[in-house]
């Protein structure tokens, strides 16, 4: 991936819809992408993409079946070599940034 990117990650959780609206709205067109903090997770680093032409040719990796317990995803499964679980709790903490 290569191109442009404008990091709105220090932009406040608390900012109201009409400033976010705003920032957005002041987003160039030749702008790649925007780099953000989710406020599901503030600890993450998300990457939207506003132009396909930045991306390279994908490749298939690791899928994944999640366990739904009634309310919440209760384990996630990896089929990939290893074959491990991942508990979606341990997915918002700083020390590992895991992509699921």
């Amino acid at each position: 991936m290569a191109g442009e990117f404008i990091d709105l990650r220090r932009v406040a959780q608390s900012t109201g819809k009409e400033e976010r609206w705003a920032i957005g709205d002041r987003i160039p067109d030749t702008v790649s992408g925007v780099i953000f903090a989710p406020p599901e997770r503030p600890s993450a680093m998300c990457l939207a993409i506003l132009r396909g032409d930045v991306l390279g040719r994908s490749l298939q990796t690791s899928h994944y079946r999640y366990s739904w317990n009634g309310s919440e995803i209760a384990s996630i499964y990896a089929f990939d070599n290893a074959g491990h679980e991942i508990n979606p709790k341990e997915l918002g903490i700083e020390a590992e940034a895991v992509v699921a």
